[in-house]
């Protein structure tokens, strides 16, 4: 065979050339890492978006008040947070007519809360546990008829306790920096009052006790007092020593000067001494 011509030998290379280089560009690259990959393709690792997704994931589940608006029903006002089922404005809490049967979780910087006209029918006492900055508290025109013993005693800042026109029986305990007390329209009996009456309340300066069922006014009426309000109770008499001191002619009650007892069957000009130390007379029957 006659040998191959110069020419026919570089062909023979060039199309072996071609060959390697054919199969070397369909051979698949290996990567080491999967960023390596992403960036040979020019596109971002799809992993930082899966991450983020999981992550954002994670936040909604581990997220108490996302969870609690997904269950959220409006026959189900509580099933909300807090902030949400409520108005929270610098410290104060207004949860007014909301359909409320308990106490709700509240921030633990609140100093004001209401939640007037709802139909909560008891307080316990981890309701306002560790609450140092409450101030005032209304659950007036509620269903409340019970309150768990030391529910209010430890708020070491409480001023006003309103609990007017709910069901109750007796008078909760009371912290002493409590300066007005409002449990007008209730169903509150002699033995429901505080056993040493509030003369250990110095700071009390407003007494709404009207509405009641009282027989009697109710005993140690501390000094700083000055309004007294026991209408529409059952008050039958009244005793020389009830707001003065027999013994002491001189004796002056300098702030009592609004006394309520009308529509009570007390008789209140049958004892006249009884209000020698005091600015003002009494409102009621004479």
């Amino acid at each position: 065979m006659a040998s191959r011509t110069p020419i026919a030998r570089s062909l023979l290379v060039l199309v072996f050339l071609l060959l390697v280089a054919v199969t070397w560009a369909q051979k698949p690259r290996e990567f080491t890492t999967i960023d390596e990959y992403y960036d040979a393709i020019g596109e971002e690792d799809v992993d930082d978006d899966k991450d983020t997704d999981e992550e954002y994931t994670a936040a909604e589940v581990d997220n108490p008040e996302a969870d609690a608006l997904d269950r959220a029903t409006p026959e189900d006002p509580m099933s909300l947070p807090t902030c949400l089922l409520c108005v929270c404005l610098r410290g104060s809490v207004y949860c007014d007519d909301n359909k409320l049967t308990k106490i709700p979780s509240l921030p633990k910087d609140t100093s004001y809360f209401y939640a007037r006209y709802n139909a909560i029918t008891s307080v316990h006492k981890k309701d306002f546990e560790g609450f140092n900055k409450l101030r005032r508290v209304n659950l007036s025109n509620n269903q409340i008829k019970s309150v768990d013993p030391g529910t209010f005693d430890d708020l070491p800042v409480l001023e006003e306790l309103l609990i007017s026109n709910n069901d109750l029986t007796e008078i909760p305990g009371l912290p002493i920096s409590l300066v007005t007390l409002a449990a007008n329209k209730n169903s509150i009996i002699d033995s429901g009052l505080p056993s040493d009456g509030f003369a250990k309340m110095e700071n009390l300066k407003d007494l709404h006790l009207g509405n009641n069922q009282l027989e009697h006014v109710p005993p140690g009426l501390p000094e700083n007092l000055q309004l007294l309000h026991l209408q529409n109770n059952k008050i039958d008499s009244i005793a020389n020593d009830t707001f003065c001191k027999p013994g002491d002619k001189t004796y002056v009650r300098k702030n009592l000067g609004d006394v309520r007892l009308d529509n009570n069957p007390v008789l209140l000009g049958s004892v006249p001494d009884a209000y020698i130390c005091l600015h003002r007379l009494p409102t009621g029957r004479f």
